[in-house]
C-alpha cells in the first residue's frame, strides 16, 4: 500500500505535473507518470483542470482509427439533420454546426453536409426541412486546415481550458494578431474535440 501524501507533498506533485505537461503537451497519463516517477492512477487524480486539456488519449484515437468511427452515409446525414431540427420544420446551418460542435448531436460537419448534397438548401429539402438561413457554400477561407490546427495548438498552450468560451476570449485578447474565430475552426476544420486532438498530436511532435 502506498503511503498517503501530506498536503505539502501533494502540492509539490501537482506543481510537478503541471510543469511537466506544459513542457510535454499531448502526453498520455502513462507518459506523465513515467516522466515524474508516480503511479498512473495518481497522475490521473492529481492532474488539475488547468492542464488536463493537455493530456491526450491515444488508446481512444487508436480505436477510432481501427474502424469504430461513424461512417456518414446519406441516410445517416439526413437523420442527423432531422435530429438537429428537434421536431421543427426549419433548420439553419449555423444552428446545426453549433449542435455538432457542442456534442449535442452526432453528425458530420456543415461543410461535409454541403459537399455531399451540393448545398445546405438541398440537404434540408431531402430531409424534409426548410432553411432558416442559407450558409455560404464556398466559405471564404483565410486559413488552411493545418493553420487552424496550429492556432488551436497555440491556444491550448496558452490557456487553462480547451472550451470554446476560453478560445473566444483568447482569440480576442490580442487585437493586433488576427486569429480565426471558434466558428471558423468548427466550420472549416471539423468538430471541436477532433481539432483539439489534431492539435495535441502536433504538439507531441515537438518532444515525442
Amino acid at each position: 500500500m502506498r503511503a498517503r501524501r501530506s498536503p505539502e507533498q501533494r502540492r509539490i506533485v501537482v506543481e510537478q505535473i503541471e510543469s511537466w505537461l506544459r513542457e510535454h503537451p499531448g502526453a498520455t497519463y502513462t507518459e506523465l507518470a513515467l516522466g515524474i516517477g508516480i503511479h498512473t492512477e495518481d497522475a490521473r487524480k492529481l492532474t488539475t483542470r488547468r492542464v488536463r486539456h493537455l493530456v491526450t488519449d491515444l488508446e481512444s484515437e487508436t480505436k477510432n482509427r481501427g474502424g469504430y468511427q461513424t461512417i456518414w452515409t446519406n441516410d445517416k446525414i439526413l437523420q442527423a439533420l432531422r435530429e438537429a431540427a428537434n421536431g421543427s420544420e426549419m433548420l439553419s446551418g449555423g444552428h446545426y454546426a453549433d449542435l455538432v460542435a457542442e456534442g449535442a448531436i452526432q453528425g458530420p460537419t456543415l461543410p461535409r453536409v454541403i459537399q455531399v448534397f451540393g448545398s445546405w438548401a438541398n440537404a434540408c429539402a431531402l430531409a424534409g426541412l426548410s432553411i432558416g438561413h442559407t450558409p455560404r457554400d464556398d466559405y471564404s477561407r483565410s486559413w488552411t486546415e493545418d493553420e487552424l490546427v496550429h492556432f488551436m495548438a497555440e491556444f491550448l498552450l496558452a490557456s487553462d481550458s480547451a472550451s470554446i468560451e476560453s478560445y473566444a476570449k483568447w482569440s480576442a485578447s490580442d487585437p493586433a494578431t488576427k486569429r480565426p474565430s471558434a466558428g471558423t475552426i468548427r466550420n472549416q476544420a471539423g468538430q471541436w474535440n477532433d481539432v483539439k486532438a489534431r492539435a495535441l498530436r502536433e504538439l507531441r511532435r515537438s518532444w515525442a
